[in-house]
C-alpha cells in the first residue's frame, strides 16, 4: 500500500509493464537474485547473456523501490565525493571508484542507444558547485581531486546555472534518464536472454548451505549462488545495519520551466539542492528538484521538507506548481565506498551490493557487473575498493569515528523512546494522522487513514525492537535505529533491514496473535 500524495514522477509516467506473476518456481537454479532494482536486473541480464539460469524474485514490481524514486542522474560525479575519498582511502582507490562509475555510466548510455530503450535519455555534463564565496576553496579542492581521479573534469567559475556558480567542477560523459522505464526495459532484455523474473515474491530468510531461499509465497527455492540485491541487505549476517547509516532525501517535480542551462546540477550548500529537467506527464519539461536529506527515522515532520523544496524552487527557479513529490532512502558507508562482494567473510556463494549513498544508477550498475564477474569465476579489479571486508578502510580514523557516531544513539532509542509521552486513546486522530498512543494498556502505533479507518499495530520495529516514529508525509512508521520502514495502514515492510511486518492490534478487546517481537 502506498500514499498517493507521494508518488514519484517516474512511477506516475512509467510505461505499462507486464505483471510478472510467477508460476512454478521450483527446481535448482544457477543464481537467485533477490530484488529487481538497478542491481538485480542488470545482474540478471549480464548472467543470462552468459548462459546462466537466473531467477529474480521481487516483493513488489520491477523498479518500484529506490530505483523508481531517484532523480534519474547517471554520472560518476557524486557531489563532494572525490576530495573526501582521496583523504579517506587514498588516491589509488579513489581512481578505482571513479573508473568503476565512469565505465558504468558509459555502459548505461551504450545500452540505451544499442537497445533503443525509451527512457528519455539526455546527455548531460554534471556540475557540482557552490553559490557561497566562503566555500570556493572547497570546490577547488574537489575539482583537483576529481581530475586526479581520472575523470573528464574541469574547474568552472561563473558559468550560467540554476543559481550563481561561484565555483564548481564539471564532469562530462554523464546523462539523465527515466530510471523506472530503463529498468523495466532491462528486465525485458533479461527475460529474452533466458532469465525468469517473478514479482510479488517476498523473501523472508536465506540459508547459505545449499543456497536455500525461503519465500512467503512459494516456500523454499534453491540455487548455487544467491545475491541479496534488496538495497539494504535483509540478512543480519555481516552486521550491515551497524555499518551503514540510512539517509532519507526528498524530491519534487514542478513547472513550468522558466529557463535552466543544460546540465545536471548539484548545489553543495546547506541544505543541498539537486536540479535537472525531465519530461512531464504531458511531454513538456518539468523541473526535478531534490534535497532536504536527513538520517532515516529521525524526522517525523516530513511535510515541512517538501514545503521547503517547493518554496526554494519558486524563489530561485520560478516554478510554482508542484506536480509530484516523493522521497527515497539510501544507506551510506563510513568510508563512502559501497559494499560489493561476499555478504559475509569467506562466502563464495552468497553476495550483496549496498551503500550507494544516493548514486545508485551508476554505482549499482558497476556493482552488478562486478558481481557477475565474481559469480562467473572471474576477477573483480575493484574488490580492494568495495569488498565488504576491508578493515583497513573501515577502521581508519575518519571512518571509525563515523561508525561510532552512527551507533551511539541506538541504545538511547531502544530505551529512551519508550519513555516518551503517549496519547491516551487513538479516537482523537484525524484522517492522515498517526502517533504512539496508550491503547488497552499498551503503547500502540495508531494511524487513521484518509478514509477514516483506524489502523493499530505494535509500535516496535521487527528488526531489533526500536520504537517507531510516524512519518506524516509518507504515512509510514520509520525506525530511528536502522532505517526500516512500515506502511502505516497495513504494517507491511517498505524498507529493510526488517523482513517481517508489524504485528496488528485489534481496535478493541484482547490483544492477541502478536509475534514475539511485538509488545
Amino acid at each position: 500500500m502506498t500514499n498517493p500524495a507521494t508518488t514519484s514522477l517516474w512511477d506516475a509516467t512509467a510505461h505499462d509493464a507486464p505483471s510478472r506473476v510467477p508460476g512454478d518456481l521450483g527446481g535448482d537454479r544457477d543464481v537467485i537474485v533477490i530484488g529487481a532494482g538497478i542491481v538485480g536486473v542488470t545482474l540478471a541480464l549480464e548472467l543470462a547473456r552468459r548462459g546462466r539460469d537466473v531467477l529474480v524474485v521481487e516483493a513488489r514490481r520491477v523498479g518500484s523501490g529506490v530505483t523508481g524514486s531517484t532523480t534519474g542522474k547517471v554520472t560518476a560525479a557524486h557531489g563532494l565525493r572525490y576530495d573526501e575519498l582521496r583523504r579517506t582511502i587514498g588516491l589509488e582507490r579513489t581512481r578505482l571508484y571513479a573508473e568503476a562509475n565512469q565505465r558504468a555510466t558509459e555502459w548505461v548510455r551504450a545500452t540505451v542507444h544499442d537497445e533503443a530503450i525509451d527512457s528519455d535519455w539526455r546527455d548531460r555534463s554534471a556540475y557540482t558547485y557552490t553559490s557561497d564565496p566562503a566555500r570556493e576553496r572547497q570546490l577547488e579542492r574537489e575539482a583537483e581531486a576529481t581530475i586526479a581521479a581520472g575523470l573528464p573534469a574541469e574547474l568552472v567559475r561563473g558559468v550560467p546555472g540554476p543559481t550563481a556558480v561561484v565555483a564548481g567542477v564539471r564532469v562530462d560523459g554523464g546523462g539523465e534518464m527515466h530510471a523506472r522505464n530503463y529498468v523495466q526495459a532491462l528486465a525485458t532484455l533479461a527475460e529474452r536472454a533466458g532469465a525468469t523474473i517473478a514479482e510479488g515474491v517476498r523473501v523472508t530468510a536465506v540459508r547459505e548451505a545449499g543456497g536455500r531461499v525461503r519465500t512467503a509465497e512459494h516456500g523454499e527455492l534453491r540455487a548455487a549462488h544467491v545475491v541479496v540485491a534488496t538495497h539494504f541487505p535483509i540478512l543480519d549476517r555481516g552486521l550491515y545495519f551497524a555499518r551503514m547509516e540510512p539517509q532519507r532525501s526528498y524530491a519534487i517535480a514542478a513547472g513550468p520551466v522558466q529557463e535552466l542551462p543544460p546540465g545536471s546540477w548539484y548545489d553543495v550548500g546547506s541544505p543541498t539542492r539537486s536540479i535537472r529537467t525531465a519530461a512531464g506527464p504531458d511531454g513538456r519539461d518539468v523541473l526535478v528538484v531534490g534535497g532536504e536529506g536527513h538520517p532515516s527515522g529521525k524526522e517525523s515532520r516530513t511535510e515541512e521538507r517538501y514545503a521547503r523544496l517547493a518554496s526554494w524552487t519558486t524563489e530561485h527557479l520560478g516554478s510554482a506548481t508542484v506536480t509530484h513529490r516523493w522521497s527515497s532512502q539510501d544507506p551510506r558507508t563510513p568510508d563512502r565506498a559501497p559494499f560489493v562482494g561476499p555478504l559475509r567473510p569467506g562466502s563464495g556463494s552468497l553476495w550483496t551490493a549496498t551503500g550507494f549513498d544516493k548514486w545508485g544508477l551508476s554505482g549499482g550498475t558497476a556493482a552488478a557487473h562486478a558481481l557477475a564477474r565474481r559469480i562467473l569465476g572471474e576477477e573483480d579489479r575493484y574488490a580492494a575498493l568495495w569488498s565488504p571486508s576491508r578493515p583497513r578502510q573501515l577502521l581508519a580514523p575518519r571512518a571509525a569515528l563515523r561508525l561510532a557516531q552512527w551507533n551511539a544513539d541506538v541504545p538511547l532509542h531502544l530505551v529512551g523512546d519508550r519513555l516518551r509521552p503517549s496519547g491516551e486513546e487513538p479516537s482523537a486522530l484525524r484522517p492522515g494522522e498517526g502517533r504512539i498512543v496508550r491503547h488497552r494498556g499498551k503503547r500502540t502505533a495508531a494511524f487513521r487513514g484518509v478514509d477514516g479507518a483506524l489502523h493499530l499495530h505494535s509500535p516496535v520495529c521487527t528488526h531489533m525492537s526500536c520504537e517507531l516514529r510516524f512519518n506524516d508525509a509518507e504515512h509510514s512508521w520509520d525506525c530511528p535505529c536502522h532505517g526500516s520502514r512500515f506502511d502505516a495502514a497495513d504494517g507491511t515492510v517498505l524498507e529493510g533491514p526488517a523482513v517481517q511486518p508489524l504485528a496488528r492490534r485489534p481496535a478493541g478487546g484482547q490483544v492477541a496473535g502478536e509475534r514475539a517481537h511485538g509488545r
